[in-house]
């Protein structure tokens, strides 16, 4: 495992993404695209990436830490910056 932080950035990422599309499903009260995808694929598979870091020998609890949340901040970002755009063009 050469840089657990970036593995550990990407599951952030997954889990950002799965769970703003839970968030914009249920605030719009019906299906959303992403939706599936997001809650029974990326939030799983986030969150196993993430265990399986910390438990690596290489990886750890503090590695898997720091690139999750790197990417749970990157998600939300890259979020902000859509809705921002979005609200500009209307």
């Amino acid at each position: 495992m050469r840089a657990p932080e970036m593995g550990a950035a990407q599951c952030g990422t997954h889990i950002a993404n799965g769970v703003l599309h839970a968030v914009v499903t249920a605030r719009q009260g019906r299906y959303t695209p992403g939706f599936v995808t997001g809650v029974a694929m990326l939030l799983p598979l986030g969150g196993i990436g993430l265990s399986s870091i910390a438990r690596h020998p290489q990886g750890g609890a503090r590695k898997a830490v720091i690139g999750g949340a790197l990417g749970l901040a990157t998600g939300l970002v890259s979020f902000v910056g859509l809705r921002l755009r979005a609200a500009r063009g209307r």
